[in-house]
């Protein structure tokens, strides 16, 4: 379960970018039930995957990404 503002839209796909060192990868994903915050990937990626959720609407595959703590 990942927070539903990780998935956006890419060609009518769904995609989870996710991070790859210091560079945005994106993953094509399937998704199951959801609720107001949150929503269930069946399938696209791998437990312990660092998920982007936050300014990823514009991001494209192998962006430089900076980690906020």
């Amino acid at each position: 379960m990942i927070p539903k503002t990780a998935v956006t839209l890419r060609d009518g796909k769904k995609v989870v970018f996710t991070l790859n060192g210091e560079r945005a990868r994106w993953n094509y994903v399937e998704t199951g039930p959801e609720n107001s915050s949150s929503i269930i990937i069946t399938s696209g990626l791998a437990e312990g995957d660092l998920v982007v959720y936050f300014g990823n609407i514009n991001l494209a595959h192998e962006s430089p990404v900076k980690v906020i703590k």
